[in-house]
């Protein structure tokens, strides 16, 4: 009713509207949780906007209304889903699926890159992971971040002779990092799985200037 308090109407609203919106979710979801999911943020919806949802039998309409907008979103957002997937489908076979061992080896390889990040701080293991995993530029990384292109230059010098520290022990895998003192920055790696060699390779030596 007019004047009420926002509480008042949406006890009422959900009081006299559940269970129609529950079985006209049921009859439109796949399983009774997706429906009752569907019905929590139907009433989220509601909440939000207590002060436009109308009396009377209006309100039940206008709930239908929101599950069903909300519906439409779900099903665009599967097929999306499902065409990425068939998308994603066709090119490993194209390309062929990376060999599980091969992955396995490469992020054993590379854990001691990862030890040593961590001892940096966080604002440090991102630049250098920025510039060298994402191939940014220390101009780019500092607009990421939201420092100046200078701080930034200087941060990634530093962390370079921290990783190198960190690096040193305990011993580390000497093939990983075999290119430390004289690989050059490039590009992002290829792939995710050998992303953490380039990585050892060139995030203390070879970060490109500007």
């Amino acid at each position: 009713m007019p004047g009420d308090d926002p509480a008042s109407r949406f006890e009422r609203l959900y009081a006299d509207s559940v269970t129609a919106l529950l079985g006209f979710c049921l009859r439109r979801c796949d399983s009774r949780e997706d429906a009752a999911d569907l019905v929590a943020e139907v009433f989220l919806v509601a909440w939000r906007r207590i002060e436009q949802v109308p009396g009377g039998e209006d309100a039940r309409l206008w709930l239908f209304g929101v599950a069903h907008r909300l519906l439409a979103n779900q099903q665009r957002a599967l097929r999306r889903e499902r065409n990425l997937g068939a998308r994603l489908a066709r090119y490993l076979s194209e390309v062929g699926a990376p060999d599980p061992a091969v992955v396995f080896d490469r992020y054993e390889a590379g854990q001691p890159v990862r030890d040593a990040l961590a001892q940096l701080t966080p604002q440090d293991s991102m630049l250098l992971t920025l510039v060298v995993w994402e191939g940014l530029s220390p101009a780019e990384a500092a607009r990421v971040v939201g420092l100046s292109a200078g701080t930034v230059r200087v941060r990634l010098h530093r962390a370079r002779g921290r990783l190198r520290t960190a690096l040193a022990a305990p011993e580390p895998d000497r093939s990983l990092i075999s290119g430390l003192t004289h690989a050059h920055h490039g590009a992002a790696g290829s792939d995710a799985a050998g992303a953490l060699l380039p990585l050892s390779q060139t995030v203390t030596t070879g970060i490109k200037e500007g």
